[in-house]
């Protein structure tokens, strides 16, 4: 097979682009402080044409897995022989390249490997880990076959980082020659490093004009301070910054140290500021030969490049030695020099460490790439490889201020504290958030801003590029879709509606594998929402409530996002608020994907499989297509009427045909549902809650107390989610009966444990069991809140 990025103009890279996605633990260690095992997602992102599309749901050991990293790395610069009965790097390998490939997605990955070995094309295969402990691992060392899959010239390895900061990549040529600034730091109270030798053999191996290729140019800034590194970064026209010297990571994105001019000692620039000074003078790729540069999380060098924008960062996973150092930038950039592409670059280089240090050194895997899609070498357009593939949709990157991360959130806080319908600082800080890793708190945001003008095209598109990376992918095709009707011209929303279709039809496409040791999920909320907003400085339930009043108080609005409509209510009618079925769907395949569901749900069913089946009939229900979730349970067989998880699914199927306008049902048949598991004797929380909405909407409230009093009696602990919305459900029956003070009592017991989740958009978004009636009201006793506590005191 053809090497990629050396010489033809006709190259062509297939793409395969995977992300791993937490979903879940299974349980704790005996310490607490890690997950014996973790579920994940694990999806393609990218792929050819011609490969199909895939997803599965893993479990892995966690725990033992990064025990085994830390046992086997251990410390790179004296490191322990392996006995002959110990784990290897091969079997560890082996083993992680068979977890990561399962399923479906070995299928996929399968394909992908035929049909470019059939048009003799390289495949470039990306990893997106978004979990920090799967990150730790050492994905470099991942085996397949005889050898180490990053060695393979054939297979095109790295990791990526989706960015919303990240700039968009100029196609116009890189003017030669490629500049390099090669920084030494050695200062005097620092350990000393054999600088000098990695500056002459570069020199020389840069220098050399036996070697045609890229024309290169490199200028060495020898023990720097900030102020010379600064002056120099904005008098050249750098593409490469590579760093030799000491780092380590901290709170502020890692350090690298430079030399006090005046003292000769140690001077700090922390990643944060790096990252601001590379982006603002072009740099391109960020090289660090130095100690645990790559690491995991806020705290390493390599993450604060990344989130700044940097569209490639090569680092150290750990320590490495000075002669392992020296030979890795020589083989490096002679690679580079050559033409090849950055990743072929690295597979070639991690050949040479073998060949020099033996397979059975972690030092070839030490090396970790970042490389942002869409850019992987220094070439001009005609040498580049084409790729087959489409780029995954990223968040776009706002026009925001190039100050330093934290200054940036501090600076649009305040916009939002001084004027709380600023909509540009609550999506700007969406996407810082996001930048940040918190994805709970970025999807608010974002969720705010569209509270404060629902016809803010960006935050559409932002969120819905959220939500497709976290798997939501019906619902990012919902944002789209509102962003396409406000602005129909609108060229990153096409595009990441197209995509996101393609995605969901391929899915739908493919063939269903039973998972029997899954327990039964209550889909009624997702765990991920149940997290505290704890680093948003503003009130959101003062905001987040939707307690805009208008009218005089009379008129609440309640907005949402994924069904695409907006009513008025006022909380004080006895009347229920009809709300409207979910948007249609455009998309050919709908029916279908709904038919097959039926199918399968009738098979399971009829095989005596009642969780599955029901599992079949709640995607149906939350699609809210009413008809066929009725004509997979109508064909249950009648062994299976004393299932009490089938009763509540058809008082499910009622209660959401009621909110519909459906006049072919009543409440008295969502109660006779639900209360059929408690007459049989199973007691649950969820049985009690459901019967304690239905009360309350006939506005039997003694009854409805009466059954939420008892889900509070059948919960497991203080934060459950069946145990706030029984408390939730008190609140709301307490301020009917004007008992204020109780009520509140209750209604800040829920929004101190779980303030996301029971925000009125979140429940008109996610919950079923909340009706239109329920929502105003709760976001009328949100709004009451600060008005009571005020007279109270």
């Amino acid at each position: 097979m053809s090497e990629s990025g050396k010489g033809a103009g006709e190259a062509v890279t297939q793409e395969f682009h995977l992300s791993v996605t937490p979903v879940g633990y299974v349980r704790e260690s005996a310490s607490g402080n890690l997950p014996l095992r973790k579920t994940y997602l694990v999806r393609t992102e990218l792929v050819a044409p011609g490969v199909p599309l895939a997803e599965e749901q893993v479990e892995w050991p966690i725990a033992d897995w990064l025990e085994l990293t830390e046992y086997l790395i251990g410390d790179p610069l004296f490191p322990t022989p392996l006995s002959s009965e110990s784990v290897d790097l091969v079997s560890f390998g082996k083993s992680l390249y068979s977890s990561l490939f399962q399923g479906m997605i070995a299928q996929s990955w399968h394909t992908a490997q035929g049909i470019a070995h059939n048009r003799t094309e390289p495949l470039r295969l990306r990893l997106h880990l978004k979990d920090p402990l799967v990150a730790q691992l050492p994905w470099e060392i991942l085996h397949a076959g005889d050898r180490p899959l990053t060695t393979n010239t054939e297979i095109l390895f790295s990791r990526y980082h989706l960015n919303p900061r990240v700039r968009p990549l100029n196609s116009d040529p890189i003017v030669e020659p490629l500049n390099i600034l090669m920084v030494l730091s050695a200062p005097s109270d620092q350990q000393g490093l054999a600088l000098d030798q990695e500056m002459y053999r570069l020199q020389g191996e840069l220098q050399n004009h036996e070697s045609r290729g890229l024309d290169v140019h490199l200028d060495i800034l020898t023990f720097p301070d900030r102020e010379q590194l600064t002056r120099t970064l904005e008098q050249g026209q750098y593409h490469i910054f590579h760093y030799s010297g000491h780092s380590q990571a901290n709170a502020l994105g890692g350090e690298i140290y430079l030399k006090n001019r005046h003292t000769g000692l140690t001077e700090q620039l922390h990643g944060e500021d790096l990252a601001g000074l590379l982006v603002n003078n072009g740099i391109l790729m960020a090289l660090f030969n130095s100690c645990s540069s790559a690491g995991t999380g806020d705290t390493s060098l390599a993450e604060s490049l990344l989130k700044r924008g940097i569209p490639s960062v090569l680092a150290m996973g750990d320590r490495i030695p000075d002669q392992v150092a020296i030979t890795f930038s020589q083989l490096f950039y002679r690679n580079l020099k050559r033409e090849y592409a950055i990743d072929l670059s690295l597979n070639r280089t991690r050949q040479g460490l073998i060949a020099a240090y033996g397979s059975d050194a972690l030092y070839f895997a030490l090396p970790i790439l970042y490389l942002q899609p869409g850019f992987e070498q220094f070439l001009p357009p005609e040498k580049r490889p084409h790729s087959v593939s489409r780029p995954v949709p990223a968040v776009a990157s706002p026009q925001v201020p190039q100050l330093s991360i934290k200054k940036d959130k501090t600076y649009y806080q305040q916009r939002i504290q001084e004027n709380a319908q600023d909509v540009e600082a609550y999506d700007r800080l969406g996407v810082i958030f996001y930048q940040e890793g918190q994805i709970e708190d970025a999807i608010s945001a974002h969720q705010m801003a569209l509270l404060t003008d629902a016809h803010y095209t960006d935050a559409y598109y932002h969120l819905g590029c959220i939500l497709y990376e976290q798997g939501r992918v019906q619902e990012a095709i919902d944002l789209y879709r509102q962003l396409l009707d406000l602005d129909p011209e609108h060229p990153q929303g096409n595009i990441a509606l197209n995509q996101a279709l393609a995605h969901t039809q391929a899915i739908s496409s493919l063939p269903v594998e039973r998972r029997e040791d899954k327990a039964l999920p209550d889909k009624r909320r997702s765990p991920k929402r149940w997290v505290k907003l704890s680093s948003f400085p503003l009130d959101l339930r003062r905001f987040g409530m939707i307690g805009t009043s208008l009218l005089g108080g009379v008129v609440l609005l309640i907005f949402s996002i994924s069904q695409g409509y907006i009513t008025f209510v006022n909380p004080w009618e006895d009347s229920v608020v009809v709300r409207p079925s979910p948007l249609p769907t455009d998309q050919p395949n709908t029916e279908n994907a709904n038919q097959n569901l039926v199918i399968q749900a009738i098979a399971e069913f009829n095989q005596g499989n009642v969780e599955q089946g029901i599992i079949h009939v709640e995607d149906l229900l939350d699609s809210g297509v009413i008809s066929y979730a009725k004509q997979a349970l109508e064909t249950a067989p009648r062994e299976l009427n004393n299932e009490p998880e089938l009763s509540y699914i058809w008082g499910r199927l009622v209660w959401q045909a009621l909110q519909q306008g459906n006049r072919n049902y009543s409440v008295d048949d969502a109660i006779r549902y639900w209360g059929i598991p408690i007459k049989k004797g199973f007691q649950q929380a969820k049985y009690y809650n459901a019967l304690g909405f239905a009360y309350y909407s006939y506005k039997d409230l003694d009854q409805a107390k009466k059954n939420f009093e008892l889900a509070t009696q059948h919960t497991e602990s203080e934060t459950s989610p069946e145990l706030l919305t029984a408390y939730a459900g008190l609140a709301l029956v307490f301020a009917q009966e004007n008992q204020e003070q109780k009520a509140f009592e209750f209604y800040e017991a829920v929004m101190d444990r779980a303030p996301l989740a029971f925000q009125p958009l979140s429940l008109g978004k996610d919950d079923w069991l909340w009706t239109n009636e329920a929502i105003a009201q709760w976001s009328f006793l949100g709004d009451r809140l600060p008005r009571v506590a005020e007279k109270n005191n």
